[in-house]
C-alpha cells in the first residue's frame, strides 16, 4: 500500500470509527487504533503533544549517538547529553513513526505496530532504558517498565510511549530536561537551535 492510500484509509478509520469504540485503545494522553497488520494511527487532542511524542519517537527509531556542543542564545552553551557505556546496537530503539494526519478526532500519526505480547524481561528493559539514555532521552523507570509501553519489533524490545520522557541536554550550570508537550505545567520550550541539530518536525 502505497503512503496515498495508507494516509487515506487510516483518515477515513479515525475519523469514522466513534471514539466510544472498542477499536480505540486509550492512553494517558493519546488513542490508538489499528489501520492494518503494520501500521495504526496515534491521535492526541493537542498539536504541542502529537509534535513532541513523534519527534522524540523518531530519534528513537534512528538511534543514531552523537554529542553535539551548540551556542544557544537564551542558555550559552550547551551540549546534548549522551551516556558512556559501550553498545554497539544499531537498530531501532522505537517503531517507525509515519506521516502527519489530522482529523476531527485529534491530530495524529501513523506508528508501526509492535507486538505486545511476548515476555518483557527485566534485563530487557534495562538495556533499552540504557540505549534511550545514551542518545539523550530520559525515561522514566515507573512509566517505563509499564507493559503497555514497551513492545518487540523484529525480536527487539522497543519503546512505543514518549509523551513522558523528556531530551536531557546539559548546560553550563547543569542539567535541564526539555518537554515541550504541557507547558501549562511550566516546562521549557525548546530553543529554535536545539531543534535544528534534533532536525525537529514541526509541520
Amino acid at each position: 500500500m502505497n503512503d496515498t492510500k495508507l494516509i487515506g484509509k487510516a483518515k477515513k478509520i479515525i475519523e469514522e470509527t466513534p471514539l466510544t469504540s472498542d477499536d480505540w485503545k486509550i492512553g494517558a494522553c493519546c488513542r490508538f487504533i489499528k489501520v492494518n497488520e503494520v501500521w495504526g494511527v496515534k491521535a492526541y487532542e493537542e498539536k504541542p503533544v502529537r509534535e513532541y511524542t513523534w519527534n522524540l519517537q523518531n530519534i528513537a527509531y534512528k538511534n543514531v549517538e552523537w554529542e553535539k556542543e551548540y551556542l544557544c542564545k537564551k542558555l550559552s552553551r550547551t551540549t546534548i547529553i549522551t551516556n558512556s557505556h559501550k553498545d554497539s546496537f544499531k537498530g531501532p530503539l522505537a517503531p517507525k513513526a509515519g506521516k502527519w494526519i489530522d482529523s476531527k478526532n485529534g491530530y495524529g500519526y501513523l506508528t508501526q505496530i509492535a507486538d505486545t505480547k511476548p515476555l518483557q524481561l527485566k534485563s530487557d528493559i534495562e538495556t533499552l532504558k540504557n540505549r534511550l539514555d545514551k542518545i539523550g532521552i530520559n525515561a522514566p523507570y515507573d512509566d517505563f517498565k509499564r507493559k503497555e509501553n514497551l513492545g518487540h519489533i523484529d525480536k527487539n524490545l522497543v519503546c512505543i510511549d514518549f509523551d513522558a520522557f523528556t531530551i536531557k541536554i546539559i548546560t553550563h550550570g547543569g542539567l535541564l530536561q526539555y518537554h515541550i508537550a504541557r507547558p501549562s505545567d511550566n516546562i521549557f520550550e525548546i530553543p529554535e537551535e536545539l531543534k535544528e541539530i534534533l532536525k525537529w518536525k514541526t509541520r
